[in-house]
């Protein structure tokens, strides 16, 4: 499965794992049971049409399966360790991610403190594909 279908298997992975009922995970992700559903089996067509709803789906797939699966990293820390080792402006992340650059400073000062829950996502989907780039590269 390619990268741009990665949060498939990653949807395919939690329902399981987790206990995730389809009707509870559906009003989050903006589709209907039956749509997660098909989503888990590799549709990615069973997304919302319009873009901003769809990118919103898939961030939240990736971030659920961060938060379950791959919680072993500390956000605040990877993202300091993005910003010092990995030599990435607080301003690329920010753009990558969708957010303003202070979203980030919150996020380095205080990771576990008060942010909008949105920009939480965002910022931890960009980590993660970052990350990714960082070990491609290294």
């Amino acid at each position: 499965m390619d990268k741009k279908t990665d949060f498939t298997r990653q949807l395919k992975a939690l329902l399981p794992l987790y206990d995730f009922k389809t009707d509870r995970l559906a009003p989050y992700l903006g589709v209907t049971a039956e749509q997660v559903l098909q989503i888990a089996e590799g549709d990615a067509g069973a997304l919302p049409e319009e873009p901003d709803a769809r990118q919103k789906a898939i961030r939240r797939i990736r971030f659920l399966h961060y938060c379950a699966i791959e919680r072993k990293l500390d956000p605040g820390n990877f993202l300091k360790m993005l910003t010092t080792r990995g030599k990435l402006p607080k301003e690329t992340i920010a753009k990558f991610a969708d957010v303003q650059v202070e979203d980030i400073d919150r996020m380095l000062a205080d990771p576990a403190g008060e942010m909008e829950s949105e920009a939480k996502e965002k910022i931890t989907v960009a980590m993660l594909a970052l990350r990714f780039f960082l070990k491609e590269n290294e």
